[in-house]
């Protein structure tokens, strides 16, 4: 057997074991495709204009940036704790969305969101590193990103189908049952 093979089966084990996180990671992948890609033009059909979109994403990318900032004071609180608030935040967003189509409802609620994915992302990707060993961490990295990938590429078109068979809104909708679904797999 050559030592690819051994390597990676060597890895599988840990891959299995970490399957609840793995399964947030898709879930959160899912949610962040909806908001990347069905949001904005959602936004547009309510009536925002487009420099007001990109404010709105300016909000959701600063927030963000200023959680990852402080990950790690957040770890501090516990990471299943922050991961099940985060997960249960995004539930409430996508249905603030759906229900109130505005931009003075959008702009707080973009805010709490990118919080959420600042938490998210350091957080999840810690928990799966530590358990891998050293010399697998871009292992790690990369089933991380792997993972999230699928569900950010599954996201939009499942939100799509749901929008163009039902309403636009129903995709945030979906958005929330995918948060929730986030909150089932913390096992941190």
């Amino acid at each position: 057997m050559s030592k690819t093979t051994t390597d990676f089966s060597s890895t599988l084990p840990i891959l299995a074991g970490l399957l609840p996180a793995y399964m947030m990671t898709l879930c959160y992948g899912l949610v962040s495709g909806i908001i990347m890609t069905i949001f904005p033009g959602y936004a547009n059909s309510v009536g925002v204009d487009p420099v007001f979109i990109g404010l709105l994403f300016t909000a959701f990318t600063s927030a963000r940036i200023f959680i990852f900032s402080i990950s790690e004071r957040l770890s501090n609180l516990g990471e299943a704790r922050i991961l099940r608030a985060a997960s249960s935040i995004l539930v409430v967003g996508g249905l603030s969305i759906a229900v109130f189509p505005n931009f003075r409802s959008f702009l707080p609620t973009m805010i709490v969101i990118g919080c959420c994915f600042g938490a998210i992302f350091p957080l999840t990707i810690s928990f799966i590193s530590r358990h891998f060993p050293n010399e697998k961490i871009g292992a790690a990295a990369g089933s991380y990103e792997a993972v999230f990938g699928v569900g950010s590429a599954l996201g939009p078109v499942l939100a799509g189908i749901v929008a163009q068979s039902a309403n636009v809104h129903w995709a945030f909708a979906l958005m929330s049952v995918f948060a929730g679904l986030m909150f089932l797999f913390v096992r941190l």
